[in-house]
């Protein structure tokens, strides 16, 4: 089995990017799977998920039950700083066992002012805090090992030209490119905002 590894920044583009992707007849995509289900996965040339740096995947610490549960405690306590300031991932594989798959990674990535804008917005969080949570982003990007294949996506790119940034994605893992996939935003539940709908014109 091959795997896709999907990761970047809160409000980046990510789950824009994993719809388009499942889209494709020989790709299953899981959105945020925490359990580890990534390696249960048959019939497809390729299984993948999609994480959030550092509020659900960080390099070696991993989640259980007793983190869970601290995790709710703190949404619970402090509920506006939480979504980005998580004491704890919630995924119970962590970056080391995900990089043992071999993944193919593909990092999605946003102008960091207009991410930042966005986090601040619909999370309600300050810049401080938004900025906080970029940073550390990066640095989890940055321990990504050079043998392991990463391919960048940017999200202006990926909404102003839609075909040809997905065919670069689908090179990126030796596949044919299906202009089925840029019509998959009109069957999740996120995508039915500007981001998704501009793809979809675009068809």
């Amino acid at each position: 089995m091959n795997y896709i590894l999907v990761l970047g920044a809160q409000h980046s583009g990510t789950s824009l990017l994993t719809a388009i992707l499942g889209g494709h007849p020989e790709i299953a995509m899981l959105n945020e799977d925490l359990k580890g289900g990534i390696t249960n996965v048959v019939g497809k040339k390729y299984a993948g998920n999609k994480l959030i740096f550092h509020i659900q995947i960080r390099e070696s610490f991993k989640a259980n039950r007793f983190t869970h549960l601290l995790n709710k405690i703190a949404r619970i306590l402090f509920p506006k700083k939480t979504v980005v300031k998580r004491p704890f991932p919630n995924s119970e594989m962590s970056l080391e066992e995900y990089l043992e798959l071999e993944p193919k990674i593909i990092l999605m990535e946003r102008d960091k002012k207009a991410n930042i804008e966005s986090i601040c917005r619909r999370e309600e969080v300050s810049k401080d805090i938004a900025k906080e949570h970029i940073n550390k982003v990066n640095e989890l990007e940055n321990i990504i090992p050079d043998e392991i294949d990463v391919h960048k996506v940017d999200l202006k790119s990926l909404t102003e030209n839609p075909q040809e940034t997905v065919a670069k994605v689908c090179d990126f893992l030796d596949l044919e490119f299906d202009p089925e996939m840029l019509s998959a935003t009109k069957y999740g539940y996120k995508y039915k905002n500007e981001y998704g709908n501009k793809i979809v014109q675009k068809v």
